[in-house]
């Protein structure tokens, strides 16, 4: 070895001294092992000696790499580098936990803040109500009083009844709230959004649907599946009225954080978990989540043919209708479909056996009433908004669960899932609006519908053309904005490239203990592998 170090280079071993000095420097270094006893280079031609690793992975810099330098001030440098390259690693890593860090306290001050905010303006609405209720009363013990001693005054009386019954608290005060709200209550949660990595790992509220699914061995997320499953394993011994009371129940806004805030941990939810607090408080916390959600669950293509479609037929659905939003239903993506039929097959089910049909048709038009604007709503909200086409769209899920939801049959896509290019989405998209439009001018020519049943089959043709399924499933599949998919495309090249099995942060979500579980993740769902019994039977084993 120093015979063939003094041969190569000449310049910076100029002896067989310099060769030992060289020798003995790498050995101190880590570079070169001695086989056999000693830890001394020596310069004999029995010494055997061998590479370390650092001497295999070391790659010497241009700046370094010079004939003219000795050998023992460029290992000085590789030191530096070394510890240069170690420093700078363990910056990004803590300056990424001080940023995981900062996320989380910022969540906590914006949901703090919102508590502030609706307790606030509930005690505004118990004041005003309570001044509502005090002028009414003040002016019946009023007119009651002047009514009975003089005739003459009996006039005033009727007048004054005549007021006192035009006062109605409850619709004042919700005429003052449309009238007067600056709009919906409509969370914006932070995302912590790692290099690399996609935020379903870390967390579930504010992920979309398509991204969670990622993470998730059922046919929708961990959280709705778990949650409606305990809901009706929790309510199949209940009577009506209590299963009723589950959803029209509105829990405080302190106790749904404080679940939030336990399962918005991580990827991973569990029965355990849930089974901490009431099911009134899981049902409001799962009516959260679906707000928080980037994209409703009805993608916004939607709403102009339901609107269109409601306000030309009555408020009773017909067979036409029905058979018409099936075929928009049928157009949405695989995890949005999947995931209403999950929650829509849940409540039809707590109304199915109940003989009291004020009963049912009241919790009907509730549960309507607070979930419609929820799955169907659009990006901008302004003001509060008076239609009314959500809550009969949500109604008509429930009662018509099995003419409009069932059934539907989509493909799982495959993990990840690709986003489309935009100009195809852009086109399609195009296509049906133009096509819904032409389908609601009436008077303008002869070639369009001029009357009510000329617009629902419009409409209907529109929703089973290949093209209006393709509009809508082509949006609804946007839900992964442009920098997650990027993500994903990463997180798929990292876990091919680590083909000796090592288990890392990038190909963790795609393993399971179940290898069944991973093969069904990376395959689309056919025929063959439908199963026979309940589509929501598995979620009674989780």
């Amino acid at each position: 070895l120093a015979g063939w170090w003094c041969t190569n280079y000449p310049t910076v071993v100029r002896n067989e001294a310099d060769a030992v000095l060289v020798g003995q420097s790498m050995i101190d270094q880590g570079y070169l092992r001695l086989m056999g006893r000693g830890s001394q280079f020596q310069s004999r031609s029995n010494a055997y000696y061998q590479w370390k690793k650092p001497a295999l992975e070391f790659q010497s810099d241009d700046e370094y790499d010079s004939d003219d330098e000795p050998l023992g001030r460029r290992s000085v440098h590789l030191g530096r580098a070394a510890m240069t390259y170690e420093r700078a690693q363990r910056e990004a890593d803590q300056a990424s936990q001080i940023y995981r860090d900062s996320v989380i306290h910022a969540e906590l001050v914006r949901t703090d803040l919102e508590e502030q905010l609706i307790n606030y303006l509930d005690t505004m609405e118990v004041w005003e109500l309570n001044r509502l209720i005090n002028i009414k009363t003040t002016l019946g013990e009023y007119a009651r009083i002047h009514k009975l001693p003089v005739q003459a005054e009996l006039a005033i009386g009727d007048r004054l009844e005549v007021y006192e019954e035009s006062l109605k608290p409850q619709q004042d005060i919700q005429w003052t709230i449309e009238h007067y709200g600056t709009g919906r209550f409509t969370p914006r949660p932070i995302i912590f959004r790692p290099f690399g990595l996609s935020p379903a790992e870390y967390q579930v509220f504010g992920v979309s649907l398509d991204e969670q699914l990622l993470v998730s061995h059922k046919d929708i997320p961990l959280l709705p599946a778990k949650a409606l499953s305990l809901i009706r394993k929790g309510s199949m011994d209940l009577a009506h009225e209590d299963r009723y009371k589950i959803w029209t129940t509105r829990a405080l806004l302190r106790n749904i954080h404080d679940m939030r805030n336990m399962i918005n941990r991580g990827s991973r939810v569990t029965l355990k978990t849930l089974r901490r607090f009431d099911l009134h408080v899981v049902a409001n916390v799962l009516v959260l989540y679906f707000l928080e959600l980037p994209t409703p669950l009805c993608p916004e293509e939607l709403q102009g043919p339901l609107r269109a479609l409601y306000s030309s037929t009555s408020e009773k659905s017909t067979a036409e209708t029905l058979e018409t939003i099936r075929g928009l239903l049928s157009g949405v993506s695989y995890v949005h479909i999947k995931t209403l039929q999950m929650l829509f097959y849940t409540l039809s089910e707590q109304v199915k056996g109940d003989d009291d049909a004020k009963a049912r048709k009241a919790f009907i038009s509730e549960v309507s009433q607070r979930l419609g604007p929820v799955i169907l709503r659009g990006k901008d909200i302004v003001g509060v908004s008076v239609s009314r086409v959500p809550q009969i769209f949500a109604a008509d899920l429930i009662e018509h669960y099995d003419e409009l939801l069932a059934g539907i049959e989509t493909r799982r896509p495959f993990k990840p899932n690709a986003r489309p290019a935009k100009s195809e989405a852009t086109n399609e998209e195009a296509h049906l609006s133009q096509g819904l439009a032409n389908a609601l001018i009436s008077g303008t020519s002869s070639n369009m519908p001029t009357s009510a049943s000329t617009v629902v089959d419009a409409v209907a043709t529109m929703a089973k053309s290949p093209s209006g399924k393709a509009a809508i499933a082509s949006r609804a599949s946007l839900d992964v904005p442009a920098n997650e998919s990027k993500r994903s495309s990463v997180n798929s090249t990292r876990s091919v490239g680590n083909a000796n099995g090592a288990l890392t942060p990038n190909n963790r979500a795609s393993t399971s203990p179940n290898a069944s579980h991973s093969n069904q993740a990376l395959t689309p769902v056919t025929s063959e592998t439908q199963k026979t019994h309940t589509p929501f039977d598995d979620d009674e084993q989780l």
